[in-house]
């Protein structure tokens, strides 16, 4: 049988309906107008979502982490103008993102504007303007040392300091002590407080305290002083309210007003009520020059507590060397000038000791309160005596001398007559005397002045003759 006849026939195709044809098409819509809109509506609502969850991020890191963003702010602006600060604790007080001020605690503070300082303080604080920048500064127990002055320890109660571009333009300073080693650091210190960089700024020190613990090695003796304000205006400070006690004389000082001023050579110390006084002292503090001019005997006898002495003026002139080296004696020089004062002679030497002053110069050694006086040469008129002697401070003080010269025998001679018959009958005696009258008298005197007593000074004169006749 033959397969192919055998297999049933296709149903024949029939042409589809055109009904048929539109129900099997694809659907096709058109578009909506909204369409697009809707499309850019929503990707922009995920873009703001997301924009506003990174900003909530960042709101929260902001905060999370906002004192140290301000520490470094704070940092960072201080140490682009010259300011290095250290501190254990800092609080921030702000308003938004804007910082109005902060208070450092256990701070360290150094300045371009001031070198060779640091300055150490419990409690700092510091008001800022708008653009960040310090207007005024408030520090509480403050402790600032001086490379200049290492051996000086300046504590401070309180500081309120007005600011001029992150560097001090005034300074308001409460209750500053003052421990210095010796008088050469403080002298440092004062060198300090007068160079440029601290001369610029207006400052006013109410309530200083100042110990010096020895004047020198060679003067191991302490100092103390008080003062009320302090008023440094460039090379002048004038301190006013002052009180102390002067070493080795232990006298008393109260003054209304001391005013120092300094140069590069030397620091000049004067008293406004006692003008006759004046001190100065150079090379470091290592030398002191004390002037008096014409100090009256009054004076004297009020501050020394002497009994009342002739009615002299003294004006005198001490240098005193203090050694650097430690057990080294304290020396130096001096000359003195007592007018209206000639020691107590015989009417018959009146042609010798004669004039209306009398004149010393020598030099001394302190050992303690007291001193030795050597090479002393004592002039009154033509009278020239030289010797030694020992000066102490104790019991108001006590001076012995033991002196000696020598007198011409033709000028005793003269002096004699003239006392008796005449200045000249004196003058022919003298004439006559100076070429024949030979050898001289050797004059001896032992001199005590006690301060208790100084007006009655206790005089032991002693002569020997040694004349000769030449025809």
């Amino acid at each position: 049988m033959d397969p192919d006849r055998e297999r049933p026939t296709d149903p024949p195709r029939r042409a589809k309906d055109p009904i048929d044809e539109e129900r099997s098409a694809p659907t096709v819509r058109k578009p909506e107008a909204g369409g697009t809109r809707s499309r850019w509506g929503r990707r922009l609502a995920w873009v703001f979502a997301a924009l506003v969850v990174v900003l909530g991020l960042a709101a929260g890191a902001l905060g999370l982490y906002w004192k140290e963003i301000a520490v470094a702010v704070v940092l960072a602006q201080a140490r682009a103008h010259g300011v290095a600060l250290e501190m254990g604790t800092l609080d921030i007080q702000h308003h938004g993102l804007t910082i109005d001020s902060v208070t450092l605690g256990d701070a360290t503070v150094s300045m371009a504007s001031l070198p060779g300082v640091e300055v150490k303080a419990k409690e700092v604080s510091i008001a800022l303007s708008p653009a960040r920048v310090p207007t005024t500064a408030s520090l509480r127990k403050v402790q600032a040392r001086f490379e200049a002055a290492p051996d000086v320890k300046v504590g401070v109660d309180a500081v309120s300091a007005t600011l001029n571009g992150f560097a001090p333009e005034s300074l308001a300073i409460q209750g500053v002590t003052i421990d210095a080693g010796d008088a050469q650091a403080l002298l440092a210190l004062a060198e300090v407080a007068r160079g440029p960089h601290f001369a610029a700024i207006s400052t006013k020190i109410h309530g200083l305290r100042l110990k010096v613990k020895k004047v020198s090695a060679g003067l191991p003796v302490e100092l103390a002083v008080e003062v009320k304000d302090v008023s440094p205006k460039g090379p002048l400070t004038v301190l006013a309210g002052v009180t102390t006690k002067l070493p080795i004389v232990n006298l008393d000082v109260s003054l209304a007003k001391l005013e120092l001023r300094g140069s590069e050579a030397s620091l000049h110390v004067g008293i406004p009520s006692a003008p006759e006084l004046s001190i100065d002292l150079n090379d470091g503090g290592r030398e002191i020059d004390v002037i008096l001019a014409r100090v009256p005997a009054d004076f004297l006898a009020d501050k020394l507590g002497w009994s009342r002495p002739p009615d002299f003026a003294l004006s005198a002139r001490a240098k005193i060397r203090l050694p650097d080296e430690k057990g080294a004696s304290v020396e130096g020089t001096y000359e003195a000038v007592l007018e209206h004062y000639v020691p107590p002679h015989p009417a018959e030497l009146d042609g010798i000791v004669f004039g209306d002053a009398t004149k010393a110069s020598g030099k001394f050694q302190l050992h303690g309160d007291a001193a030795t006086l050597t090479d002393l040469r004592v002039q009154a008129g033509a009278l020239a005596l030289s010797g030694e002697g020992t000066a102490s401070l104790a019991d108001r003080g006590k001076v012995t001398l033991t002196l000696s010269g020598s007198i011409p025998c033709s000028s005793l001679a003269a002096s004699a007559i003239a006392a008796h018959l005449g200045l000249g009958a004196g003058f022919l005696a003298g004439q006559l005397a100076s070429g024949h009258l030979t050898g001289s008298v050797s004059v001896r005197l032992g001199v005590v002045v006690e301060g208790k007593n100084a007006a009655h000074p206790d005089v032991h004169p002693a002569a020997s003759l040694h004349c000769g006749l030449s025809l």
